[in-house]
């Protein structure tokens, strides 16, 4: 029937397959059940190259025996339908793992790797909340979030510049919006701390805090030779103005765009310059020798006096 000493319980009609110890019947002439024309052309000069060698046994006994298609047709019928599985026998035929073996099983993700990539993409919770309060449309998320990005060294700064800016604004959205553009083409200046030498200037000439904040803001771009500069010159224009933070604000749009501020006008009555010629005119302001600063007290006896004086002439 085809089976030397082979296991029992299987069925009679699959030769070729032994016992560990089975020695015959393996491959070649030897077993009439196998038709070599079966057999796919990719094994056949295998299989006769190993007859020839006599004795057809493989190096794995059974289970060298349970690969070989020479030993077993319906794997042979099988390999000849699946090229793959030719294949796979071509390249390792003592392979007791069998195709298993020769098979790369896909890595599992790490499930800390999965986490790590949700929380990179994951907008930052400020950006959130300033999009809530706003009530931002959340197709500009994606694009803002990509330019603060790549903002992380000013971004608190960036951040609390954009909550002023869009207190203020009538369209919330637009503001944001034009803030984006001025970031990509690198104009945009976030909220800066001014400098002791800008805090100076501030103090001497009492600016308000919205025309020392928007002062510092515009000056952040420029490096600290050209930001002393500027600073010369809006002390200049300041000294002759009578409202000096008003003129702060009408110096942005040129401090902004890197201008000449020009030459200062002419000290304005109450201003800086006109205050301090005052208080040197009345410091040296010549005095009579017998000057003395009268009294409250004197001045209302005086009034009485000439009070008393009319009433005479009336009588």
């Amino acid at each position: 029937g085809g089976m030397a000493g082979g296991m029992p319980g299987q069925p009679s009609g699959m030769p070729g397959m032994m016992g560990m110890g089975g020695c015959q019947g393996m491959m070649g002439t030897g077993n009439p059940n196998v038709d070599l024309a079966n057999v796919p052309a990719a094994f056949r000069k295998k299989m006769q190259a190993q007859a020839a060698a006599g004795g057809g046994m493989m190096g794995m006994g059974a289970a060298g025996g349970m690969m070989n298609p020479a030993a077993n047709p319906l794997l042979a019928m099988t390999a000849h339908q699946n090229p793959m599985l030719a294949m796979a026998m071509m390249g390792s035929v003592s392979n007791v793992g069998g195709i298993a073996g020769n098979m790369a099983l896909p890595k599992p993700t790490a499930p800390a790797e999965t986490k790590k990539q949700e929380e990179s993409t994951a907008p930052d919770p400020d950006i959130v909340e300033l999009f809530d309060h706003f009530h931002i449309d959340p197709r500009h998320l994606s694009r803002f979030s990509g330019l603060m990005d790549k903002r992380q060294d000013t971004f608190a700064g960036d951040m609390l510049k954009l909550w002023e800016l869009l207190e203020q604004a009538r369209s919330p959205e637009g503001m944001l919006v034009s803030k984006m553009r001025e970031m990509e083409t690198g104009t945009f200046i976030g909220k800066t701390v001014p400098d002791e030498e800008l805090m100076a200037v501030s103090k001497k000439f009492k600016l308000d805090q919205p025309a020392e904040s928007k002062l510092s803001d515009v000056l952040a771009k420029y490096d600290p030779e050209r930001r002393r500069e500027y600073m010369r010159e809006v002390e200049k224009h300041l000294e002759t103005s009578a409202k000096p933070s008003a003129t702060v604000m009408m110096l942005l749009k040129k401090l902004g765009e890197g201008l000449p501020l020009g030459k200062p006008g002419n000290p304005a009555p109450g201003s800086y310059i006109d205050r301090q010629r005052r208080e040197r005119d009345d410091r040296h302001k010549p005095r009579d020798d017998g000057y003395r600063p009268r009294s409250p007290g004197a001045r209302e006896r005086d009034r009485d006096r000439d009070r008393d004086r009319r009433d005479d002439r009336d009588r």
